[in-house]
């Protein structure tokens, strides 16, 4: 927990600071009211323990403060036996209770470890509330060969807290392999943080990732915690990790191994215990090749790594997909499929995965009267026997399963893959990346 201790006896505030932080707690003690006001507008605390007697104000004023935002931490008064009446009032006031001197640390450290585990289900209550009705959506579905190898590689993600490294082409379920990851493992209770590497702006990936004291630059004009810092003791997915920038990549590597992290405008380091699962939209060994990743990065993230197939590797799952996707978006009066509706799905390469495969569904939906039939005509697909596709996308496609054989006949060899095909190796790359081969 972050605590906040107000207490101007120096034999006092000393010794429960370093009892508080031995207990794994961030600690800032300070010895006068102001000092803890200016404090709490500087930083979020989940927990303030403050004197009611003190130079500079009182704990009052501190409790006031304190509570006068919603989601503002709990407040703990210290009393002496004279202020017992005053601190009595204080709770009638929003203190969660007061402590009379003389007290044993081991008082204050059983209440900053009961009110953290009240706190924490309170935000697993609100977070639950939040997601009524979509948790059973976590689950990777699929029975195919393909799905099932991806079935024991979550098993063994959420079994850890090992870094992860998904990859596989847009729309094949990247994100929602690492939500599931989440949900499933023992930080499900935490926060779940996203980060789109590839929309940050230049010049902004450090304060998504650490955030910024208030006053650190022109514009800052209040604290904002960083992703990692947001997503303490939960888990922070960092998707289309290969587009990150250098220096961000260098910054998340050093807070990886450290496990602190430092705001913008910041002296002081924050300790933090963050699972990161990444992703990338083409094998990241290539990207590692490419350098557009760093090699000592990707050995962090890759504790476990898992690939994510394409739809058409696992035809087998259309028709699974298609029932839950129908009964997750339509409900009771979902429509269903029609056997050439099936059949045309079943047909169609799915260059958009399974991304493509829900927003045709939902737009066949949209087309139909609740409880009827989805025709093929509805889906809006091109069969194959149909040539109207654009020569680009044709050739595209030729190209693709081009590539694809001479990569297998070279043993995923790509030096060999690329003097076949007579181009460059950093051609071939560019290919692979834009096809999402491996």
């Amino acid at each position: 927990m972050r605590i906040l201790l107000a207490e101007d006896e120096e034999t006092i505030r000393i010794p429960l600071a370093d009892a508080l932080t031995g207990a794994g707690h961030h600690v800032q003690a300070v010895d006068r009211a102001d000092e803890a006001l200016a404090a709490l507008d500087s930083e979020g605390w989940d927990l303030v323990v403050t004197d009611v007697r003190m130079p500079g104000g009182d704990g009052m004023s501190i409790l006031r403060h304190a509570r006068s935002v919603e989601g503002g931490p709990e407040v703990v008064m210290i009393t002496g036996y004279a202020t017992v009446s005053q601190a009595v009032e204080a709770m009638r006031a929003g203190a969660v209770t007061y402590v009379q001197k003389p007290f044993p640390h081991e008082a204050i450290l059983e209440l900053a470890e009961r009110l953290g585990r009240l706190r924490r289900l309170e935000d697993e209550n609100r977070r639950l509330r939040s997601e009524a009705g979509t948790r059973s959506a976590w689950t990777m579905l699929g029975q195919s060969p393909a799905m099932r190898r991806v079935h024991m590689d979550l098993e063994r993600a959420a079994g850890s807290d090992a870094g992860v490294l998904v990859w596989g082409p847009s729309g094949s379920g990247k994100d929602h392999f690492a939500r599931c990851v989440h949900q499933a493992g023992r930080r499900a209770g935490g926060p779940f943080g996203v980060v789109e590497c590839g929309a940050l702006p230049e010049g902004l990936a450090e304060d998504e990732f650490f955030g910024h004291e208030r006053g650190a630059f022109t514009g800052a004009v209040r604290l904002r915690r960083g992703a990692l810092e947001a997503a303490d003791g939960g888990t922070l997915y960092l998707d289309g990790i290969e587009t990150l920038d250098p220096g961000s990549q260098t910054g998340l590597l050093r807070v990886l191994e450290s496990g602190q992290v430092q705001r913008i405008g910041s002296d002081r380091a924050l300790t933090i215990d963050v699972r990161v699962i990444a992703s990338a939209g083409c094998d990241p060994r290539a990207a590692v090749e490419e350098g557009t990743l760093r090699e000592d990065l990707f050995y962090r993230l890759a504790v476990l790594e898992v690939q994510i197939p394409t739809l058409a590797e696992r035809r087998d799952d259309i028709a699974l997909l298609a029932a839950h996707f129908l009964a997750l978006d339509g409900g009771d009066d979902s429509p269903r499929l029609s056997g050439a509706a099936l059949a045309a799905m079943e047909e169609h390469p799915w260059p958009g995965h399974v991304r493509e495969l829900r927003n045709t569904l939902q737009r066949a939906t949209s087309l139909v009267a609740p409880g009827a039939s989805i025709g093929a005509d509805d889906l809006g697909l091109r069969t194959r026997d149909q040539v109207l596709d654009p020569l680009a996308d044709v050739l595209d496609r030729t190209e693709r399963a081009h590539i694809q054989a001479v990569l297998s006949s070279s043993g995923g060899v790509r030096t060999a893959a690329a003097e076949t095909l007579g181009i460059g190796r950093q051609a071939l790359w560019k290919k692979m990346k834009k096809y999402g081969l491996s």
